[in-house]
């Protein structure tokens, strides 16, 4: 697993995850998509996790919904992207927007 400014991608046959850990920037979830682009034509799922993250601000995650979009619509492919369950809300920011157009799933936090 490569790790690179706060995120990992780890690539099998078939499927791909990528990892979001720490905080996460715009240019970040730029380049790790960038990196997801760049994975060989036969991997059709994209897997995102970001348990090991702080939630992302609404201004990333509307990127990073825009970029996993593109990402399935190129290889006619599905994403799925796992959020964390903040103890203070039941969704993150901008949650209810992404869950209308791509697998969403909500994560209860991991115990340390």
């Amino acid at each position: 697993m490569q790790r690179i400014q706060g995120f990992a991608v780890e690539a099998t046959t078939g499927t791909a995850t990528l990892y979001f850990f720490g905080p996460v920037s715009v240019p970040q979830v730029l380049e790790a998509m960038r990196q997801c682009g760049a994975l060989p034509d036969s991997v059709w799922l994209l897997r995102v996790d970001s348990h090991s993250a702080p939630p992302l601000d609404q201004g990333t995650v509307r990127v990073l919904a825009h970029a996993l979009r593109q990402w399935r619509e190129e290889r006619s492919g599905c994403t799925i992207y796992t959020l964390p369950l903040p103890a203070a809300a039941p969704r993150a920011p901008g949650a209810e927007w992404m869950s209308r157009r791509m697998r969403v799933r909500h994560a209860a936090p991991i115990a340390p």
